[in-house]
């Protein structure tokens, strides 16, 4: 399990995506750091390059660690809902105009 830890850390540091997407990306932000494993903190402004689309910051209490575990999984999962839910609104609206 740790080199696969570890594998994904190398990648992770190593990858360079130039790529930009012609949708809304919706990004999830942890607000904390954890005392053991850091990560990185989200530069909000490297995602708004990734994108033709708009850019829609959520702030989540927590780390990137514990945000997807009870007590803060409630709020998370709300978020995420609130999210798809817009996203699947866009995309209808997009694709009546189409029609």
């Amino acid at each position: 399990m740790m080199r696969v830890f570890t594998a994904n850390g190398y990648a992770a540091e190593k990858y360079q995506n130039t790529a930009r997407v012609r949708a809304d990306i919706y990004l999830f932000r942890a607000t904390g750091r954890h005392e053991t494993l850091p990560n990185p903190m989200v530069d909000p402004a490297g995602w708004q390059d990734r994108t033709e689309g708009r850019l829609h910051l959520t702030e989540l209490e927590g780390n990137h660690h514990d945000v997807v575990y009870p007590p803060r999984a409630a709020e998370t999962a709300r978020h995420l809902t609130a999210g798809l839910r817009a996203a699947a609104a866009a995309a209808a609206g997009r694709e009546e105009k189409r029609t």
